[in-house]
């Protein structure tokens, strides 16, 4: 996984997913946190911390459009980034 992940740093307010999109891309988040978001209810549904992860619906085959925002919510999240 070393070989085929990435790493990348988003800022406070930084939208790492959008709801809807087309997923191609898993994420760990190493360090900092992020505020997932839902346009439905609009509202925040949860915090994500370090060790979370997100987008693993986007590696299979046929991967249904995002069902989430997702908003970095602290100074700096760090995230591993593992591209379809």
């Amino acid at each position: 996984m070393s070989r085929a992940a990435r790493f990348l740093v988003q800022h406070r307010g930084a939208r790492v997913v959008e709801e809807g999109e087309r997923g191609l891309t898993f994420y760990i988040l190493v360090s900092g946190q992020a505020e997932v978001y839902k346009r439905v209810v609009a509202t925040k549904l949860a915090t994500l911390k370090a060790g979370s992860s997100f987008g693993e619906a986007s590696l299979g085959p046929g991967a249904p459009p995002r069902n989430a925002t997702i908003v970095g919510s602290s100074e700096t999240a760090e995230l591993l980034v593992l591209h379809q």
